[in-house]
């Protein structure tokens, strides 16, 4: 009875929440007309947007109203989560394991929803959901494991995957991972040094001269001017949402996170309801916006310090330029996005019109493709550069005008597309068993020793090394080990003078299923490339000489560069897209701001002076 009257709170709180404002009465419009681009719209609510950021970034200095608002929203979703979860598996006819699973973790929900508020913590938060979604789904597949295990911050769901630590077990008790035992344990788990996903992390920024104190102001100052965290939304029983959906929450700076009971698959792998939202909170963790928000702050301090100026005094005026620009940037994208929904709409109620009782209709049918694939042109592309390619960089917003900001994001996109290189490291067909660990090796040498993190001191009597070739000598070769797994293969070894270093790459096989994703979002826009027929089974037992492995391989190599050559093509339209159909007075407030801002940078910091010379040089 005390839980249904916890329940009943949540649930009463939760749905007395304001209507979202991510979407807009457009969104809904289209959504009657092309379901598939916006599904799952009506399931976000943003009105909890600025109490999650609250309560995450420090729930101690959150308002008790934001606490609130945190604590219903997210534990109603998970009790809704929990309710139909038991529905799907009945208490008279589960087992007994699961049954003791199910309270166990429903109670300790049910708990950490009614403690004080110094017991919230977001990741506590985090691991009740993981719970859940490992109850639900059950524990997932080494693929699965192997495409996490190079995301950042992941340690806490391989954290859970861990065994209980002893500590917490009772003499006699079976040993069991801790996602099964408690959330005190899921939590102690994700400090040990041995936990997957923990050794990975984000880029540092190039700070160059200017110190870490200064960074943090930095961040301290632009969270100030708006440029706020991540917020991660739970989503029930969704599956995949739709790109629309994806493109105007990302643009929020918010993330969805499917919560599904059946099947999760991407990029061509299975990967369960747990480690399908794993997988989407993960495209949140590796986004590189904010990150290069801050990077285009530090350039313009740089060129302060540079001047011998006070970089700390110039840090208002620095951050409040790129944020605000930032801000107008995707002000802008959102305009774009929502000036082809009017016109979508327009042309789909134009296609029912020809045939307004016959669905099937040919005229019509025909109609209505055309008009989605038009409006995907640039939805799709936009899609591309900022979900897949994460093509954000400093540089966009260093840029004096909108149509130069556009061509270097998409700049960006293309050049991340054309590292998708086919050259088989570890050969598609039989990935863990076909080479070698020493012809593995012979295949990365051309490596830069820069994309390792190796970086060479020399005297200058000798040119310093490049690539991973130039600098075998100074390896023990003995200590070359390749760990193959079915998304990642790595190469390690140790340098002479005792370094580890380690050469990840994906396999042929995981980026072949990554393009299949690809090529699916070209569908969208009608440049979708006819897949190879694949025997993968009696392909993979023929030597790799083969004739008829090598022609097949032929065959994957050509749709593989065709899907690549259709991506960047679709990427380039882009500008093109975002200018016709963008309102122009939106286009031109843009570059009006950074004029502006210019303009004030330039009196606050005034450019060098560069004194002409009568000297003549002459180039020899």
């Amino acid at each position: 009875m005390k839980s249904l009257k916890i329940f009943s709170l949540v649930l009463s709180i939760t749905c007395a929440f304001a209507q979202t404002t991510i979407f807009t009465p457009t969104d809904e419009a289209l959504a009657q007309l092309y379901p598939g681009t916006l599904k799952g719209f009506e399931l976000v609510d943003a009105s909890v947007i600025s109490s999650a950021r609250a309560v995450k970034a420090d729930w101690s200095l959150a308002s008790p109203e934001d606490v609130k608002a945190f604590r219903s929203y997210y534990f109603g979703k998970f009790l809704n989560f929990m309710t139909g979860l038991r529905q799907k598996n009945p208490k008279e006819t589960a087992d007994k394991e699961f049954n003791a699973l199910f309270d166990n973790i429903y109670n300790e929900a049910h708990e950490a929803a009614c403690s004080e508020i110094g017991e919230l913590k977001w990741l506590l938060v985090q691991v009740m959901f993981i719970r859940g979604l490992l109850l639900a789904s059950g524990e997932g597949t080494p693929e699965a494991y192997d495409l996490l295990s190079n995301v950042p911050d992941t340690d806490l769901f391989f954290g859970a995957l861990r065994e209980t630590p002893a500590y917490l077990r009772t003499p006699g008790e079976p040993v069991l991972p801790a996602w099964k035992h408690s959330v005190k344990a899921c939590l102690h788990n994700m400090s040990l040094d041995d936990t997957k996903g923990n050794d990975v992390h984000e880029p540092s920024l190039q700070t160059n001269f200017l110190s870490r104190d200064i960074v943090d102001q930095i961040k301290k100052t632009a969270k100030q001017f708006g440029l706020h965290k991540n917020v991660y939304l739970p989503m029930l029983d969704c599956g995949k949402v739709g790109i629309t959906t994806i493109m105007k929450m990302w643009l929020h700076h918010a993330f969805p996170v499917p919560l599904t009971y059946g099947e999760y698959e991407a990029h061509g792998i299975r990967l369960g309801a747990a480690v399908g939202a794993e997988h989407d909170e993960a495209h949140g963790k590796v986004d590189n916006r904010r990150r290069e928000v801050q990077q285009a702050i530090l350039n313009l301090l740089n060129k302060v310090l540079e001047a011998n100026k006070p970089v700390k005094r110039a840090i208002p005026l620095a951050t409040r330029h790129m944020v605000e620009r930032y801000q107008a940037f995707n002000e802008v994208l959102l305009a774009f996005i929502e000036a082809k929904e009017r016109t979508a709409i327009e042309q789909l109620r134009a296609a029912v019109s020809l045939a307004p009782g016959n669905k099937s209709d040919p005229s019509r049918k025909e109609a209505e493709m055309l008009a989605r694939q038009r409006y995907n042109t640039g939805v799709a592309a936009l899609f591309q550069v900022l979900h897949e390619e994460y093509a954000m960089s400093a540089t966009v917003l260093e840029v004096p005008t909108l149509a130069e900001a556009i061509t270097k994001i998409c700049d960006n996109a293309k050049t991340r597309e054309n590292i998708k290189n086919f050259d088989e490291l570890e050969t598609f067909f039989n990935p863990t068993s076909d080479l070698s660990d020493q012809e593995i090796f012979e295949k990365i040498k051309s490596r830069t020793l820069q994309s390792t993190g190796i970086y060479f001191l020399h005297n200058g009597s000798t040119p310093a090394p490049v690539t991973i070739s130039d600098f075998v000598d100074h390896i023990d070769l003995e200590s070359l080990r390749v760990i193959r797994g079915p998304v990642i293969t790595e190469v390690k070894f140790d340098t002479n003078a005792g370094q580890t270093v380690k050469v990840q790459t994906a396999t042929t096989r995981y980026l072949v299923d990554t393009i299949r994703d690809e090529n699916a979002v070209l569908g969208l826009v009608g440049k979708k490339v006819p897949g190879v027929p694949l025997d993968m089974e009696n392909l993979r037992v023929l030597p790799k000489d083969a004739p008829a492995r090598i022609e097949v391989l032929s065959q994957v190599k050509t749709w593989f560069d065709t899907v690549v050559a259709n991506t960047s093509e679709m990427v380039t339209n882009l500008l093109a897209d975002v200018l016709a159909n963008t309102p122009a007075d939106v286009v031109a407030r843009y570059d009006a701001l950074v004029a502006a801002q210019n303009a004030e940078w330039q009196v606050a910091y005034p450019a060098p002076v560069v004194e002409a010379t009568s000297a003549v040089s002459t180039v020899v």
